[in-house]
């Protein structure tokens, strides 16, 4: 069988909302705690919606109300790239606030890391109060623990059928640390939470709550100044599963690098479709099959390049994608309807419908 990519959108894909909000207040709080003396969290999220936000959502908006073709106007697949390729100037203004600002300064990789730990244990440690932890919290779609299961499962299978089958992470997310440390902590608690009938003790739980991360070195390709191959990011389920991500990444000065080998951030669609490119190339073989999955204008790129592209929404009327791809002149039919194999584009709430659906089994045999 032709070897199976599987590509996902992190923030509104993978979780249920935008993390940024959650990485900025845990940012917040624990800078202020450096200094209580001298900075309150709160005086640091005030600077931070005047310097950042409100700005960057002054540009949008200026840009939206400006620019032409309008949105009811661009028909093609050319006119929209153009659109999506031309808000990188809106992006790149506002990682730069984003780096003015003191909010994220002095904070290291495992700091991130700790961020989206802490970030996902309060949503699995549902209502409970802890004592001095910022309140935000990160929450995955249902089902998304249970499709890394499946796709362990999968993979395991595929030995034996000699189909090769790669998972991928593409995200403008600002820091690959802070998504690693909410995939490391929500995967083995919720794993344990929706298998509550297998009894684990406190030594085997605290080993599933870990990601490892194994750095690829320089290629030629990088030399080259191309693209080289990103960061492998294996998460502990209940099985051991390889996650390659790309991402962005916060330095403590505070810098926003894109990923490695990357010249800027990663910021609009069309540096999402050159990393999911690069997953692709990693497939080796001109026949693969490709599906991604996203849920937003910055995915619209991989979406059409994937010869499955699945949208998560909350439903059809609040997906700007579904609207989108109407325009283009698209269907989005439901996972959960008769799919047939020429279908370009499905939707689906949850991961849940995605495996009831089978249509991700279907494409592994």
């Amino acid at each position: 069988m032709p070897p199976l990519l599987v590509v996902l959108d992190f923030d509104g894909t993978i979780t249920q909302e935008d993390s940024l909000d959650a990485l900025t207040r845990f940012a917040a709080h624990y800078n202020a705690a450096k200094e209580p003396a001298v900075v309150s969290e709160s005086s640091l999220l005030d600077d931070w919606n005047i310097s950042v936000i409100e700005p960057y959502l002054r540009d949008l908006a200026k840009f939206e109300n400006e620019y032409t073709p309008t949105k009811q106007d661009r028909t093609t697949w050319e006119e929209e790239k153009t659109y999506l390729e031309s808000l990188r100037t809106v992006e790149e203004s506002s990682v730069e606030r984003v780096e003015a600002s003191p909010i994220f300064k002095g904070f290291g990789d495992d700091d991130y890391r700790r961020f989206g730990r802490e970030a996902a244990a309060i949503t699995a440690d549902e209502g409970a109060e802890k004592s001095g932890q910022p309140t935000p919290t990160v929450r995955l779609r249902p089902g998304f623990n249970d499709f890394l299961l499946w796709w362990a499962a999968a993979s395991q299978r595929s030995q034996q059928q000699q189909q090769r089958k790669l998972l991928g992470l593409v995200s403008v997310n600002w820091s690959r640390h802070f998504i690693e440390g909410v995939l490391g902590v929500a995967d083995s608690e919720h794993v344990q939470r929706s298998h509550h009938t297998r009894r684990r003790d406190r030594t085997k739980a605290a080993a599933a709550n870990k990601m490892n991360i194994d750095e690829i070195g320089q290629s030629a390709a990088e030399k080259d100044n191309a693209t080289p191959p990103p960061v492998i990011s294996k998460l502990v389920v209940d099985r051991v599963v390889e996650l390659t991500l790309v991402a962005n990444h916060i330095t403590p000065e505070p810098r926003i690098n894109g990923p490695p080998g990357w010249q800027k951030p990663l910021t609009t669609a069309d540096d999402k479709q050159k990393a999911f490119e690069q997953l692709r190339g990693s497939l080796k073989h001109s026949s693969g099959l490709v599906v991604y999955m996203g849920d937003s204008k910055t995915d619209l790129l991989c979406l059409r390049d994937a010869d499955l592209g699945l949208i998560l929404a909350d439903g059809p009327d609040q997906s700007s994608l579904f609207a989108t791809l109407r325009r283009l002149g698209y269907q989005v039919p439901h996972v959960h309807q008769d799919i047939r194999p020429v279908t370009k584009y499905a939707w689906a709430r949850d991961f849940t419908e995605i495996l009831e659906s089978k249509i991700l089994s279907k494409l592994c045999g």
